[in-house]
């Protein structure tokens, strides 16, 4: 008996010590979260998650503290998600994405609790995790509104765990409103006394915001497209216009090279032309130049037969002009019988 009661006492030391040591690792988790040092701050509360299962399995912390380290869990990984991650934290990422979506968390703690008995406070922060990272975290629809029916079937209208209500309006409020199951959500609202008419009022408001902000997300993708058609359109008319300028361009080289063409053509009709009329033209030019030849050899034979009056006359005029202050009457009369002497003599 003694012995056992030493064995239980000594059991219950070390696990208190464990429990203070873990606490505070916790705590020094808490403070680096708060001071917004979430990449330090989730390195060490994951190495707490993981530990913390066996840890409760085996008593060495107490059931409190397991609640608090799975909470800050879920918290910082809906923090880290929801940022946009550098380079360094992506790695950090996937860890806490594969142990939502390959529901590792999930699946161990109703190895703990039993699916039924999850603590609220767990299930309340494990969903507004879900919920605000959907797109990352739930990967069918359908079963996911499954699980939340059996949470909705287990409330009871007379309760008053403060984290079923706040997992109820959670539901209500916010998951099924994503979901566009605002009839589901209006219908657990008039099911359940924990709501009244303030509720229905909020849900509308809800829905009509939601609609609201759908309209205007409509409203500037149409603009959006109607920007990209006008651009669209100035793009594919200046294409048009470059091509017209281009075909301009072709055109007036064609042309001109046509109309080069055309001139080499008629040139060489003209050519063609000429060279046709041209017997006629050939023959008067040969009856001209035979004449011309005539001539020059007439004065040949002139110049040759009569070269001793052509030196007598020079040397006449030469001496008449010695004496140019003569009667100019007479010199040219004197002159000229001269010269018809001149050609009486050599016509004799």
């Amino acid at each position: 008996m003694e012995s056992s009661t030493l064995s239980l006492s000594s059991s219950s030391i070390i696990g208190n010590n464990n429990n203070k040591q873990i606490e505070d690792e916790y705590k020094l988790t808490l403070k680096h979260f708060k001071n917004k040092q979430l990449i330090k701050s989730f390195k060490l509360i994951y190495k707490l998650y993981k530990q913390s299962f066996n840890q409760f399995n085996n008593q060495l912390i107490t059931e409190q503290l397991f609640i608090k380290i799975i909470n800050l869990y879920l918290i910082e990984i809906g923090v880290l998600l929801k940022q946009q991650p550098q380079d360094e934290d992506k790695y950090q990422c996937t860890i806490a994405i594969n142990s939502i979506t390959s529901n590792e968390l999930y699946n161990q703690l109703i190895m703990i609790y039993g699916e039924e008995f999850i603590p609220n406070e767990i299930l309340y922060n494990y969903h507004l995790m879900l919920i605000t990272n959907y797109q990352l975290l739930i990967n069918d629809k359908l079963n996911y509104l499954q699980d939340l029916n059996q949470i909705i079937n287990r409330q009871s209208n007379t309760s008053n765990d403060k984290y079923l209500n706040k997992l109820i309006n959670l539901i209500v409020f916010e998951i099924l409103p994503t979901f566009d199951e605002f009839k589901l959500a209006e219908s657990i609202i008039n099911s359940s006394n924990i709501f009244n008419e303030q509720s229905l009022i909020k849900l509308n408001e809800i829905k009509q915001n939601k609609q609201n902000i759908l309209k205007q997300q409509q409203q500037e993708e149409q603009q959006q497209q109607k920007q990209q058609q006008q651009e669209q359109e100035l793009l594919k008319q200046h294409q048009e216009q470059q091509q017209k300028q281009q075909n301009l361009k072709y055109k007036s080289l064609k042309e001109i090279q046509k109309q080069y063409q055309s001139q080499t053509s008629d040139g060489s009709s003209s050519i063609i032309k000429n060279i046709e009329k041209s017997p006629i033209e050939v023959n008067k030019l040969h009856q001209l130049s035979n004449k011309l030849k005539y001539l020059i050899n007439l004065l040949k034979v002139y110049i040759k037969d009569n070269s001793l009056i052509i030196i007598i006359i020079i040397i006449s005029s030469l001496i008449i002009s010695k004496f140019i202050k003569l009667n100019r009457t007479n010199i040219k009369q004197k002159l000229l019988d001269t010269i018809k002497m001149a050609f009486k003599f050599s016509y004799i």
